[in-house]
């Protein structure tokens, strides 16, 4: 009897020991640390070719001695913020800007750097056009990045700040923002709306173009880390990643990875107003409806006896996601759009 009993204590013991020792191990910090990296639908959806390239900016983030940096490669907004949700990284940087945003606002992490500067949406039209304000565009044909994308919440903000209402004017909406410059280029859009760090917006001013409004500076690229992450552990990445900018060599990496200079961000309400920001928009685009969809556009610039072509334009009435062709035209045919291949530019 007296073994019996001595028995069941001694298993009892064992089994709330091997309870503690496991909760012990569950509690403790991982060797590494965890970095979600998300391109969004604008970049690359390969996990292996994510890692890849964003590998040198994680060992750039680590040190002998201290935690590793390792990439974890995040190829759906779903997967990304049921991350989030569970704590399961430790650090977030992806795009578009409002992911990280709600990870911040509803998830308890905290920011911690963004790109250096902001970025912006900007109204174009060509050097010519007699637009100069927003207002000028009610009425007028208007190219805007495709209805789910982050760049198309930054433009409805920026109508309803400007009280317009999408549906006042005859706007399409264009997979690729390149799409847009070149439409308002040659004629076939009397506006369009794009980021100031799109190549298009990079380019628009350089190249002559007029801009007719711009939208607030936004912040872009954040970085976000997990409430869970040490004090010690989050400013040590973030001196590092902000120094990257400070040597040719750093530099390289950013650039290998198409990130910008980063800068210190420690105020949460510069991500958690985007939001709110953004939340207006829906003001603008209740009850639009786009004119025909245009998918994209090639500029074939093909030469022959009789001089300069370009490529044949094809519409496609309201189907976003569909392809049109294009082939060369006769000499110096009427555009109207022309296509390439499918984008998928958030």
């Amino acid at each position: 009897m007296k073994k019996s009993k001595f028995f069941l204590i001694a298993t009892a013991v064992t089994a709330l020991m091997g309870c503690s020792l496991a909760q012990a191990a569950a509690d403790a910090p991982r060797k590494y640390l965890t970095l979600a990296v998300s391109e969004g639908t604008s970049g690359l959806r390969d996990p292996a070719a994510l890692i890849d390239k964003y590998a040198p900016f994680a060992n750039a983030l680590s040190g002998k001695g201290e935690r590793e940096v390792r990439i974890t490669p995040v190829v759906s907004f779903k997967e990304l913020d049921a991350g989030m949700k569970s704590g399961e990284y430790d650090f977030v940087l992806a795009r578009p800007a409002d992911y990280p945003a709600r990870g911040v606002r509803d998830y308890g992490y905290r920011a911690l750097m963004k790109g250096k500067g902001s970025g912006s949406i900007i109204f174009i039209a060509d050097k010519k056009s007699d637009m100069k304000t927003a207002s000028d565009m009610v009425g007028r044909r208007i190219g805007i990045p495709e209805e789910t994308s982050y760049a198309a919440k930054v433009v409805m903000a920026a109508l309803a700040e400007q009280k317009i209402l999408l549906k006042d004017t005859k706007f399409t909406y264009h997979k690729e923002q390149e799409v847009i410059g070149y439409a308002v280029g040659v004629g076939m859009m009397d506006a369009g709306a794009v980021m100031t760090y799109s190549k298009t917006g990079r380019e628009w001013e350089k190249n002559g173009g007029k801009v007719i409004y711009r939208g607030r500076n936004l912040p872009f690229q954040p970085f976000i880390a997990s409430n869970k992450v040490s004090g010690a552990d989050a400013e040590r990445v973030r001196a590092r990643a902000i120094a990257l900018g400070e040597t040719p060599e750093g530099q390289a990496i950013l650039k290998a990875a198409g990130m910008p200079l980063m800068e210190k961000l420690d105020d949460p309400r510069v991500l958690t107003d985007l939001l709110a920001y953004l939340d207006t928009g829906k003001t603008a685009s209740a009850g639009a409806k786009p004119q025909e969809t245009m998918t994209s556009i090639l500029a074939n610039n093909a030469v022959d006896d009789a001089g300069p072509r370009r490529a044949q334009a094809v519409i496609v009435p309201n189907k976003p996601n569909s392809v049109a062709s294009a082939q060369p035209a006769a000499r110096n045919p009427a555009l109207t759009v022309a296509a390439d291949k499918p984008a998928n530019v958030r």
